[in-house]
């Protein structure tokens, strides 16, 4: 084998495996938003990119398991409804280190014939978007004011 020729994927593999360092992962993983009562059978659903260290691709699955859960939530919302957040579970996880520059947090590589037409104009980017995303008027995720606590005279 020529010198230069190995890839840096294994390369870096056998260098972390000797020295046990961490690396960096991101999960991609799956939410949904259910309300109660709500008996609409379409739900708001979230990907939500988790960038952390693990020491193994095993590590790293348990681990964006257990973040993925920790961040299940619910409020009220605005018209007194319940807000479940709920964790479904992990759409993709994949190890950062090894073919990433530091400042990447995602990729996905895929085949097409036309790949101009996944690039949006700068006004259908969703920072630039009143209300970004697509699911339209969202007020029922809206958390309800706190409560003013009154003070004792």
């Amino acid at each position: 084998m020529v010198s230069g020729t190995v890839s840096p994927r294994p390369r870096a593999a056998i260098i972390r495996s000797v020295l046990r360092c961490p690396v960096r992962y991101v999960a991609n993983m799956l939410f949904q938003y259910r309300v109660v009562p709500d008996a609409r059978k379409r739900r708001t659903c979230e990907k939500r990119f988790v960038v952390f260290n693990a020491e193994s691709p095993d590590g790293a699955f348990r681990r964006a398991l257990r973040l993925g859960k920790a961040r299940q939530h619910r409020y009220r919302n605005v018209s007194g409804g319940m807000v479940y957040v709920e964790f479904l579970g992990l759409i993709d996880l994949l190890e950062l280190d090894s073919v990433c520059e530091p400042d990447e947090v995602w990729y996905s590589m895929f085949a097409t014939t036309n790949p101009h037409r996944l690039i949006a104009p700068m006004k259908k980017l969703a920072v630039f978007m009143d209300v970004p995303g697509s699911i339209g008027a969202a007020i029922w995720a809206s958390p309800a004011p706190p409560k003013l606590r009154r003070r004792k005279p």
